[in-house]
């Protein structure tokens, strides 16, 4: 998904476009697939995103801006473009 910031930001999603939603991010240094394991047994009602964040598997890896600002504002990008409540 490309975001509004043009950072490409790939990411996995399971659920209801209308369920709940639950935003899920991945620690350092790591990636979506770590919650490979843990997407199976969450409810099915809900809207699940697990992004990986830039400059993490298989998003964008721009040479600059890994600040936390940074990165939360990716998050906060991503949200406006699948239309969640912020």
């Amino acid at each position: 998904m490309r975001l509004s910031n043009g950072i490409r930001m790939e990411l996995t999603q399971q659920g209801p476009e209308d369920g709940a939603a639950l935003v899920m991010l991945h620690g350092f240094p790591d990636s979506r697939f770590s919650y490979n394991g843990v997407l199976p047994l969450l409810p099915r009602e809900l809207r699940i995103i697990v992004p990986d964040l830039r400059g993490f598997g298989e998003s964008d890896k721009p040479a600059t801006d890994y600040s936390m600002t940074e990165l939360a504002t990716d998050v906060v990008a991503l949200m406006d473009e699948l239309h969640l409540a912020t």
